[in-house]
């Protein structure tokens, strides 16, 4: 197993490596609470990082809409590993547009407490997710998101959804 480049566990004060780009997000009781008004996103990524072959994990929760971001060189290119309601999925992100939906797979019996993993490596994007007993993987190919970026979380406030409390994460 590789050693990790970056970790954060989210305890004390926020660590300034992290950079809002759309909302503010806080450190709380361990976690990175990602909340803010209805119909809007979430993205927080790390200042003074770019790979573009990369691993990073996080831990998170089901009753939200949240991911993994890779590649990332702005709002409006990046690469996102998504979960929500019930389904793991890719999207490229390119000139703002998040196109179709890549790898979307069913994962529907997690439990609340989740830990996701994603990678990129040249042009394949991999993803796991497990509340500890029912793993989910899915991949694709990428077409367009190839270049070096930083990495991030995502969270999406769409009608109904709650905040996001990300824990431990870890790239490698």
């Amino acid at each position: 197993v590789a050693s990790a480049t970056f970790w954060d566990n989210f305890n004390g004060s926020r660590n300034p490596a992290w950079h809002d780009q759309r909302i503010a997000t806080r450190a709380e009781n361990g976690k990175l609470v990602a909340d803010c008004t209805s119909g809007n996103m979430n993205l927080v990524t790390l200042d003074n990082f770019s790979q573009t072959d990369v691993q990073v994990s996080v831990n998170a929760q089901t009753s939200s809409q949240f991911g993994i971001v890779l590649r990332f060189t702005n709002t409006s290119n990046y690469v996102l590993a998504y979960y929500a309601a019930g389904q793991i999925k890719f999207y490229e992100v390119s000139g703002g547009s998040s196109g179709n939906a890549l790898g979307t797979v069913s994962a529907s019996l997690l439990g609340t407490d989740v830990r996701m993993t994603a990678s990129v490596s040249g042009t394949l994007a991999s993803m796991t997710i497990t509340d500890g007993s029912q793993p989910y993987t899915t991949s694709c190919t990428l077409n367009s998101r190839l270049g070096a970026g930083t990495v991030g979380v995502y969270h999406n406030t769409a009608a109904g959804t709650t905040p996001e409390y990300f824990d431990n994460f870890l790239v490698y």
